[in-house]
């Protein structure tokens, strides 16, 4: 209530009257309610687009890691997000760097001893031919047959790890049926049990390659 006044008139009767004050609304707890409320959703969002930052980063950087497990080239990851993250993918970085320096150096030395060894195989092929031991002369080139055989595989091989194959999704369960069929048309005797069909993330050429040799290894 605002003022309330009496007064008496001459003819001694009271007047009364009164004033109400006016209603003030809190706009003012609306205000702070509306800006707190947004402040919060700002605050959120940011958050949010933080994380959503760190962890696609942190994604990346166990792809890069999957596929490097893998034997696959991959290029730099980009240094983005926190300190602490972007030392962690430079860190990657230099080592895959370096890991793929190494393996690509052994592979050309091993490439070039295999190449540098073909010569000598070659010219002791030709003075094996020479040997009047009949016996001994088929031993000797028996030998040397296994030698280059070794030596044309590990050069295929370091031809074959030069290539770049990208991984991807392979019916390792056909593949491996294709191989067991080659052989039973050879007339070896192998045959394949398992699941009709088994899709895996991977190399082909390099997984029949394998498979073909392991079974050729357990024939043999």
């Amino acid at each position: 209530w605002g003022i309330q006044l009496s007064v008496q008139l001459a003819d001694g009767q009271w007047l009364n009257a009164a004033t109400q004050s006016p209603v003030r609304k809190s706009s003012w707890a609306l205000q702070s309610l509306l800006a707190l409320g947004i402040s919060i959703l700002l605050i959120v969002g940011a958050v949010i687009l933080s994380v959503r930052r760190i962890t696609r980063s942190l994604a990346t950087l166990a792809a890069a890691a999957d596929a490097v497990g893998r034997g696959e080239t991959t290029p730099n990851i980009a240094e983005v997000g926190p300190q602490d993250l972007q030392r962690t993918i430079r860190a990657f970085n230099r080592m895959r760097n370096r890991l793929e320096t190494f393996v690509e150096d052994r592979t050309n030395l091993l490439a070039a001893i295999s190449h540098d060894l073909r010569s000598p195989v070659t010219s002791l092929r030709l003075r094996a031919e020479f040997i009047e031991d009949e016996s001994l002369r088929e031993e000797i080139m028996e030998t040397l047959s296994e030698m280059q055989t070794i030596i044309e595989t590990t050069l295929i091989f370091a031809r074959e790890e030069t290539r770049t194959e990208d991984s991807r999704p392979t019916d390792l369960a056909a593949l491996i049926e294709g191989v067991v069929s080659d052989f039973q048309e050879q007339g070896k005797s192998c045959s394949y049990t398992g699941p009709g069909r088994f899709v895996m993330t991977g190399r082909p050429v390099s997984l029949k390659r394998a498979i073909r040799n392991l079974l050729e290894n357990a024939l043999t």
